[in-house]
Formats: structure tokens, sequence, C-alpha cells
């Protein structure tokens, strides 16, 4: 019996190894960060006016339309309305639970169900390798050219409007009047108007895979203007899908498979208007993050640290040990310690320490050395994100 006991004592003896000295012991922990907006907005402007102001928001029969399979159906409800109203309920909420401008102003809305919007004012243009070429005293021109051009891609055949509506050469949808009274009832900087909203929905059946697909479409033109310098500074289109795959075994399951067009669309509506407002400004968003775990009796003790938030406790233990006698477990604090620095809001030491990490294996251990690229690669594109968000909210100030 006792070269059992032996092979028995050897044997838990090497799994307590394993467990201080392997890296393939990690965890994933789910973090929130800062990201900045993708949209250049001047730090001048400090106040904010939105306005629905949907042109599209009348019964078009382009747009009241969807594919199934095969076949295109024609529907009766104006859905595309109401996932206008889903767009920028979202779109108001997000900005305001970002809390980036001093103060947001929502003004009435426009109703444009009988009004039908022409253009006797186009404006030519010159473009050169693809490119419009933009010169200060024609911006607004142009600006209010390429709504036009929006607009009359997909003209409204409704026959029941009850009154005409002439683009401004200058202002679009707006005049110099409106734009002035809206400047001195709220004392914004800034007008978001949601000018114009369209979306499409279609259905696919690809039988070869049995795989059912539906995509729903969005289309949004939002136009900014100054109103301290009475400017129609941009105008921003954008165009958004979402997509949803299952597996079908015929045509017949298709319908099943998938949600009704209604859910799709308001659906698609209400995640992009959120995530135009995510391109706007600086935002919060949820990422994961992967850190390692051990059996060392100390740095076993971060995992609970971890779980209740209490990075700087848990810092202090791998601190302790990034000089470990053990390799791995060196490796290990150090990399967590990368962690816990971006946790604090600094990812330049966050780097140096992934970086140290990396070096005490180098490429002998290619788990570590995939785990260290991955992170390093992350970290690069946070440092550059906070150099942006220091200049976003150092310009709002």
């Amino acid at each position: 019996m006792k070269p059992f006991y032996q092979f028995l004592i050897l044997f838990l003896a090497l799994l307590v190894n394993q467990g201080c000295n392997t890296l393939y012991n990690t965890k994933a922990i789910d973090i929130e960060i800062v990201v900045p907006g993708k949209v250049k907005i001047p730090g001048n402007y400090k106040t904010v006016a939105i306005k629905y102001n949907n042109s599209n928001i009348s019964p078009n029969p382009f747009f009241q339309r969807s594919s199934f399979v095969d076949s295109t159906i024609n529907h009766k409800t104006n859905l595309d309305s109401i996932a206008s109203k889903v767009y920028f309920s979202q779109f108001i909420e997000e900005m305001k639970k970002q809390d980036f401008f001093d103060s947001i102003t929502l003004l009435e809305e426009q109703d444009y169900s009988l009004i039908q919007v022409l253009d006797s004012n186009r404006y030519n243009f010159e473009e050169k390798d693809g490119k419009i070429l933009i010169q200060e005293d024609n911006r607004s021109k142009i600006n209010v050219s390429l709504f036009s051009r929006l607009i009359n891609q997909f003209p409204n055949t409704n026959k029941s409007y009850e009154s005409e509506k002439y683009l401004d050469p200058h202002f679009g949808l707006y005049n110099a009047s409106e734009l002035q009274n809206i400047a001195d009832s709220t004392d914004a900087d800034l007008l978001l108007s949601l000018d114009y909203f369209a979306s499409l929905d279609g259905i696919f059946y690809n039988k070869e895979i049995h795989l059912a697909s539906e995509v729903a479409m969005v289309q949004a033109c939002w136009n900014f203007y100054d109103l301290k310098k009475m400017e129609f500074i941009n105008i921003y289109e954008k165009r958004d899908t979402i997509l949803w795959d299952q597996f079908a075994e015929n045509v017949r399951d298709v319908k099943e498979a998938l949600p009704p067009r209604h859910d799709a669309v308001l659906n698609a509506a209400d995640i992009v208007g959120e995530s135009f407002a995510h391109m706007l400004i600086p935002h919060w968003e949820q990422v994961q993050r992967m850190y390692y775990s051990s059996g060392h009796i100390e740095l076993k003790k971060t995992d609970q640290l971890i779980e209740e938030g209490k990075w700087l406790e848990a810092a202090e233990i791998w601190k302790a040990n990034v000089n470990n006698p053990n390799k791995a477990i060196a490796a290990k604090s150090k990399y967590n310690m990368g962690l816990a620095c971006e946790m604090q809001g600094n990812p330049e030491a966050a780097l140096e320490w992934i970086v140290e990490s990396f070096y005490v294996f180098g490429q002998k251990n290619q788990l570590h050395f995939d785990n260290c690229m991955d992170y390093i690669h992350i970290l690069g594109q946070r440092k550059q994100d906070v150099k942006v968000l220091e200049k976003q909210f150092r310009d709002i100030e």
C-alpha cells in the first residue's frame, strides 16, 4: 500500500502545483467603459435643441411594402411613421442618459402628413473623384441639395396633400426666421433636426442550408444647424440594417422562425436610435475583459474582491506577487495589474504591466502570448479613445 500512498501524495502535489503555475485558468468579467462619439461635434456647442421634423411621415407606398421569400407584400399600415417615433424617442432617451450637453430642449413636432415638400432651387455642386468640393460659401446650398436628392429618391405618390412647402435654398425645411425663433426661445447653440426617416423589411430563405433570414433597414437623415451663426452646418444621412437568422426546415416554417414585420422594424428602429446617439456623444459601453484566476492561497482571494468591485484591494495582492519566483504567478499578477490600472482609468500604466507580463515568458507560452497581444491591442485603442475623450470633455468645459 505504501507505493500507492506515495503516488497519491505525488499526484496531489502536482495538482496543487498545476493550480499555481497553469496559465489556462482565466475568467471573464463585464465592465463599463466610456467610449468617445464618432461624429465630431465642436466643443462650443454646450446646449442643444432637438426636433422631430420627419418629412416622410405621410404613408409612402414604396416603404409600405416588404419582401417575403420570392414575393412582394403591400401593407396598409404606415409602419414607417410608428418606427420613426420609436427611433426618435430612443435617441432622445439615450442623449439625456449620457448627460453630455448642459441642456437638451425638445421642440414641438412638425406634422408633414398633409404637406408635400418640393424643391425649386436645385444647386449643381462640383465633384472631383467622386467627392463634393465644399467651400464655406456653398456649404449650406450643398447640404440643402443633398437633402433634396434624398427625399426625391423615393417620391411619395400620395395624392392627399393639402399644402406644399418649398425647401429654403440655405436652410432646407426651415427658414431664417424659424431658426431665429428657435434660437431665441431655447437659447440653444445647436439644433439637431430629424428631417427624414424610412424603413424597409424583407424575409428571405435559403433552401439549400435551411436558413431563414430577416433584414430590417432603417434610414434616417439629421440636419445640424448652428443657432449662433444661423448656418446649416451639416447633413448626416445614415442607413443601418439589423439581421435575424434562424433555421427553418422549409418555407412554411419561415414565418414561425422569424419575428413579425411589425416587431422587426420597431426593434430595429429602437436599436438604431440608440446607436446614433452613441455616434454623436461619449457614452458608456459594456465590454468584457479577461483576467487570470489562481489556486494560489493569496491570489485566490482576489476573485471575491473583483466580484465586489474592490480593485485596489485586489491590486495590492497582485502587486505583492509580481516578483514571485514562480513565473506563472508573476505573469498572472502583472497581467491582472494591467486590468486594475485600466479600471482606474490609466491605460498607459495598464499597457506597461501587460508588456512586463508578456516578457515573463515571451513567446515560449503561446496561450499567454496570445492573451497579452490581444490585451495590448485593446489598450492601444483605449489610449487613443482616452485622448479623444479628454479633448471632447475639455472642449465643453
